[in-house]
């Protein structure tokens, strides 16, 4: 079931004749496209995965359906929460081992 979040933008971006203020992400898979979060391997043979906040941020435009120039209007502090509801789309994923 798709997930949806309405998210009231603290700074409106204006395109062309038209104010968005407030935008609609839709959970949908295809939206993630292409997203990739950065891995980091360390020398001790560990890994790290950070969650680069503007691809976050590009996916949360195109669940949303706003065209690539909405992103590079948007400010700082709503593109960091964009990209937070992004990635609260994320599950902690399958349970793995024996079943009870």
């Amino acid at each position: 079931m798709a997930r949806t979040v309405v998210y009231k933008l603290e700074y409106p971006v204006t395109l062309g004749d038209m104010v968005i203020s407030e935008v609609t992400l839709v959970n949908k898979a295809a939206g993630f496209k292409g997203y990739k979060p950065i891995t980091t391997h360390h020398q001790d043979g560990s890994m790290s995965v950070e969650n680069d906040q503007y691809s976050a941020a590009a996916v949360a435009v195109r669940l949303c359906g706003q065209p690539t120039t909405f992103l590079d209007a948007l400010d700082g502090a709503d593109m960091k929460a964009l990209a937070e509801i992004v990635l609260s789309f994320f599950t902690s994923g399958r349970k793995t081992g024996p079943t009870p």
